[in-house]
């Protein structure tokens, strides 16, 4: 560390000190997955964000339906 760095403990859960984790290696290691932007369709593109949150709705029931909700990585809702 150079002279003016700190160093910061932070308490967190191990929940997320684990998807950050992860995270962090999506960003940092090969195959990066970075997601290109901008992304289309983007929330302009999506009469000004309302269509998107259905568009979400519609696809996590789609999976719900076909028996594969909790399966990837999403968030759950």
């Amino acid at each position: 560390m150079s002279g003016s760095s700190k160093q910061v403990n932070l308490q967190m859960t191990f929940s997320l000190k684990k998807q950050l984790v992860e995270d962090w290696k999506r960003v940092t290691q090969a195959p990066h997955e970075l997601v290109p932007l901008p992304r289309k369709p983007n929330v302009q593109q999506m009469d000004g964000g309302s269509s998107i949150v259905k568009m979400y709705l519609y696809v996590k029931q789609s999976k719900v339906h076909a028996g594969e909700a909790g399966k990837g990585k999403s968030p759950k809702t």
